[in-house]
């Protein structure tokens, strides 16, 4: 005896049913950027020195003209083996490396519920680290997310867009604190 093709696919649909609850229940849990550490430093001046033999990186995000444009994203660049800096829309950081090929890869941080963190790689660059430059994240949303990728731009294109951004610079601990206050349950 043979199931039924209407059989056959309910199977298969109890099959999926742990997965869809998990999506489910994270779903209306709500993920969340994770408690922000640092906050709009100085503006942009003129490109730096990196120290010790290794190559200023500048990666910045300029703010959208529009204010309600503005995404609330919080994204996590850096080396691609750790040592990450975030970036918010209207901020840029500059990573020092070492010459030579080098990989630098963009992610965000999840917060879910109180203590469980996660991370999700955006994308990622191989970069000839052999010279200063500019880095620009774009974003493109797609069905279940968004993909980032890092774009070189030009010194001459560059200069006049990251001078409109801002350092982020470490905050205090009391102002983490306030920020934990206003998250509370």
């Amino acid at each position: 005896m043979t199931a039924s093709p209407i059989r056959a696919t309910w199977r298969e649909l109890r099959g999926l049913a742990g997965p869809l609850f998990l999506m489910a229940a994270l779903g209306l849990s709500g993920c969340r950027d994770p408690v922000v550490v640092s906050g709009p430093g100085p503006l942009f001046t003129v490109p730096g020195k990196a120290p010790g033999g290794k190559t200023l990186v500048h990666v910045y995000w300029p703010a959208p003209r529009e204010p309600q444009a503005t995404p609330e994203h919080l994204l996590w660049i850096g080396p691609c083996d750790g040592g990450a800096e975030d970036l918010q829309a209207g901020s840029y950081a500059a990573l020092a490396l070492a010459p030579g090929q080098r990989c630098l890869e963009v992610s965000r941080h999840w917060e879910i519920g109180a203590t469980v963190f996660g991370s999700t790689s955006l994308g990622r660059m191989e970069l000839a680290a052999d010279r200063p430059s500019f880095l620009r994240p774009e974003l493109e949303p797609r069905l279940l997310g968004v993909r980032a990728g890092l774009v070189p731009v030009a010194s001459a294109a560059a200069l006049p867009e990251i001078r409109r951004c801002r350092r982020m610079v470490p905050l205090s601990n009391e102002e983490i604190f306030r920020q934990l206050e206003k998250r509370a349950f």
